[in-house]
């Protein structure tokens, strides 16, 4: 293999693994949009929860999963049951709730834009790349 072959190999072999790092890292930047989106659904959840009236705690449709209610009534409570990881529940009052989830979306978003920069800087490397193959062709 002569050295140009050799050199245009080694970019075609980094241009590979390059892009596979932006799928990769594309893919990363979905899960986490999707993370935001359920923490923000989250937050005016638990807004909701504090605003219920007593009217409208009486047979309430509570969700058991996607698409399946049940009617139930919500019992008057200042206290929430917040699932931390790693099967552990901590108990909250709703403002200290909504006070973590916002931290959380903060977090995430931070993250985001941390992945984003990353595909960003990946996209400009990959073009580079592109340039220095077609020159060696």
């Amino acid at each position: 293999m002569t050295g140009i072959e050799n050199d245009l190999a080694l970019k075609s072999q980094e241009y590979g693994e390059l892009f596979n790092q932006v799928i990769g890292l594309q893919n990363e930047y979905n899960n986490i949009h999707g993370q935001i989106q359920d923490t923000l659904a989250s937050i005016e959840a638990v807004k909701a929860f504090k605003a219920i009236n007593e009217e409208e705690r009486e047979g309430s449709l509570v969700s058991l999963a996607p698409g399946i209610y049940v009617k139930a009534d919500i019992c008057k409570s200042d206290r929430l049951f917040l699932n931390v990881g790693a099967k552990a529940i901590v108990v909250k009052r709703p403002d200290e709730t909504i006070k973590l989830l916002e931290a959380k979306k903060e977090e995430l978003l931070e993250y985001a834009t941390n992945v984003k920069i990353a595909i960003n800087q990946n996209a400009i490397r990959l073009e580079e790349l592109k340039k220095e193959i077609d020159t060696i062709r």
